[in-house]
């Protein structure tokens, strides 16, 4: 799974919250970040990713959207669970669920590790994620549930429409949900290609997620429970967080 761009850019292009919500973020959140904002040209970007596909897909956008930064900009193809760029940062952020790809405790260990070691000192840590919506997932784990989860209609381009049905299947005993996603793409002259792809996801609960933080050394500094600063309480959908380190 995430290993086509173009059908990961069909299916969450559409998306402007977040973006937002790490705008704001980067904008500020602390003095550091928006000094770098002002000076563009003294700005270090760093961008990781297991996947080759991803990062060149990476690399094509910055050159196409904002060239300004290219020199700004380095992309490494790095595991999340033993990255290591011999850098600190002011900010850190894991975006997009990343986190619920880890399926282990030690691989959940072993990120906030490497995430920790690349803090720089009064830095930050943020990540956006599901929270596990206790209809939602009891639901799947008595037995798969079919949903319509995507379906769009594109005016311009050479999609007409997108679709993406997921089958789910939640193990309460693991907290991971195993999806299956059909995907059909219809083209701007009416042909259409279907294709199948999966994808294993972890839920996390909030005292297990804080206990977990607190043990790798982090200290929760903001929770939201959306990309709108929505707050934290239990009709919230989302994990936003933002985290420093506890010894700061």
């Amino acid at each position: 799974m995430h290993q086509n761009a173009r059908v990961y850019d069909l299916e969450t292009g559409w998306l402007q919250e977040d973006v937002n919500f790490w705008r704001r973020l980067v904008a500020g959140s602390h003095p550091a970040l928006e000094e770098a904002r002002k000076h563009r040209a003294d700005a270090r970007l760093a961008g990781i990713d297991i996947s080759g596909a991803m990062l060149a897909a990476a690399r094509e956008r910055v050159d196409r959207e904002c060239p300004e930064l290219r020199g700004a900009f380095v992309f490494a193809r790095e595991d999340m669970r033993c990255f290591e760029l011999g850098e600190q940062f002011d900010l850190v952020i894991c975006g997009l669920n990343s986190l619920q790809y880890l399926y282990s405790l030690d691989d959940r260990l072993a990120c906030l590790a490497a995430v920790r070691k690349h803090i720089a000192p009064g830095g930050r840590f943020a990540f956006d994620m599901f929270t596990p919506v206790l209809t939602y997932i009891e639901e799947s784990s008595r037995a798969p549930v079919e949903r319509l989860d995507v379906d769009l209609t594109f005016e311009t381009g050479e999609t007409r429409r997108f679709i993406r049905r997921s089958y789910e299947r939640y193990d309460p005993s693991t907290q991971i949900d195993d999806t299956v996603y059909e995907y059909e793409i219809v083209d701007r002259e009416g042909g259409s290609s279907r294709f199948s792809d999966s994808l294993r996801w972890y839920f996390y609960f909030p005292q297990e997620l804080e206990l977990l933080l607190r043990v790798s050394g982090f200290r929760v500094v903001e929770r939201w429970g959306g990309y709108c600063h929505e707050p934290f309480d239990r009709r919230a959908m989302r994990y936003c967080w933002v985290v420093e380190v506890a010894d700061n």
